[in-house]
């Protein structure tokens, strides 16, 4: 069916393209941001580890200048008959080095599509799924700065987490980690496939949107693969991880297979009840087969759902989600004395006074069981037998929380100085210490 599909738009694309009356326009545009970041963090958080021999090498720094560099290059067009517009959007990483999110590609983000204002639009390359633009979509205007509680704080925030390695090293049973944060928390307020944690809004998909309605709109993805990202030569196999070198390695644990055959996507909802006030609801899930791996069936396939409301008033517009991932990737038998699901929400309000910006945002989170799937891949890469392992599990649920405050001032068209502040809160409860602290950024953005 998906091969079906993927053919019907292509030669429609091709179809279209014949009758056009004239070639399409190309526009660039993007995103400069400039920034000083300080984060002040529990003192072990700070050591810099390497994930291939546990060893320490050193204290992070703990302020920067940094730069987050975007350019935009679109791609519109209309056939003759003005009924069907077609193009495509190409988001080049300009930075002078790696990406803020690890990615090295020339590209973050490719995608071509093909519409009808009366039917639908079609969507497919790399780029985010109805899932994930109707969760950001929806409460977007909450968050000013450096985009909130999943923004940039989290890119200065330590990843380090622990894993309990005392099964096969009794004389060091906790050993930390990099790169495990994000698997063991919950730690920004999205879908498993647009997780701002780790690298998965790139994989390629297939989406789908209807139009006609001014108010609804219904969108659905297909997601082969959540290991793959854009290229044929970084297609992930069926049952095994990512080959992407951008995908972040985690030492003995490598880079753990996730799920394929992703179907993300839900409804949203828009409404302008006059000059003064508006609402945006959002209700969005996905589900997916967890791949099994070396001949495994261990874990749980993928099952997520969020909700999303927020309501404006004049300059002034408040709202949150509710979401959650269950027992996503958890063990399908849950041993004896340990947890697992997962749950979060978020809180949020933002005013606009002329040129001036505040927000304030709140998120919190708990997960139990997000480290069962990366024991399993240790246990492979150690030659060990792959079964459901107490230590990978827990006995309690590690909770995060962060509280954000942001300020904006539009001093020029283009031109927008910032400020923000982020409390966060790591609390696990089978570590020696949990990591907490605050992220200062300071900032101008330059958009084009």
């Amino acid at each position: 069916m998906y091969k079906k599909i993927t053919l019907s738009a292509i030669l429609s694309v091709i179809a279209t393209a014949a009758n056009a009356a004239e070639p399409p326009t190309v526009k660039l545009g993007g995103r400069f941001d400039t920034m000083v970041g300080h984060v002040r963090q529990t003192g072990e958080y700070r050591d810099v580890i390497d994930n291939n021999t546990f060893q320490n090498k050193g204290k992070g720094n703990r302020s920067a200048i940094v730069n987050d560099t975007k350019i935009d290059v679109n791609i519109d067009g209309v056939t003759d008959s003005g009924l069907i517009k077609y193009g495509g959007l190409i988001r080049l990483n300009a930075d002078t080095s790696k990406s803020t999110a690890n990615q090295s590609g020339i590209a973050e983000k490719t995608m071509a599509y093909i519409q009808h204002d009366s039917i639908g639009r079609l969507e497919g390359g790399n780029y985010y799924g109805a899932g994930g633009i109707f969760e950001m979509d929806t409460t977007a205007a909450l968050a000013k700065a450096a985009y909130g509680v999943d923004g940039f704080w989290s890119k200065w925030a330590s990843e380090t987490a622990y894993i309990d390695m005392s099964w096969i090293n009794p004389h060091a049973p906790k050993i930390k980690m990099d790169n495990l944060s994000g698997y063991k928390f919950i730690v920004s307020p999205n879908l498993p496939s647009n997780y701002s944690a780790q690298y998965y809004a790139s994989a390629p998909k297939l989406t789908a949107y209807t139009m006609p309605h001014p108010t609804l709109t219904i969108g659905v993805s297909f997601i082969p693969d959540m290991d793959s990202t854009g290229s044929v030569a970084t297609r992930a196999s069926r049952d095994d991880g990512p080959v992407d070198s951008d995908r972040k390695p985690i030492g003995l644990a490598g880079n753990r297979p996730t799920f394929k055959n992703i179907i993300s996507g839900g409804v949203q909802f828009k409404h302008n009840f006059n000059q003064e006030w508006n609402i945006k609801a959002g209700l969005v899930g996905e589900i997916g087969k967890a791949k099994k791996f070396v001949g495994t069936d261990l874990l749980r396939d993928l099952k997520a759902y969020e909700a999303g409301l927020a309501i404006g008033y004049r300059d002034f517009v408040i709202g949150g989600t509710y979401g959650s991932w269950m027992k996503t990737g958890a063990y399908k038998t849950k041993l004896e004395g340990t947890k697992q699901g997962s749950q979060y929400w978020t809180l949020g309000a933002a005013y606009q006074q002329g040129n001036l910006g505040y927000s304030l945002n709140f998120m919190k989170s708990k997960k139990a069981g997000g480290l069962e799937s990366i024991g399993t891949d240790v246990q492979r890469r150690l030659g060990a037998p792959i079964s459901p392992n107490k230590a990978f599990s827990d006995a309690t649920y590690n909770k995060f929380t962060n509280i954000s405050l942001g300020v904006e001032y539009k001093a020029a068209p283009g031109f927008m100085p910032y400020a923000e502040a982020s409390r966060f809160h790591f609390k696990d409860a089978n570590a020696p210490k949990s990591n907490q602290g605050v992220v200062y950024l300071i900032g101008t953005r330059l958009t084009f």
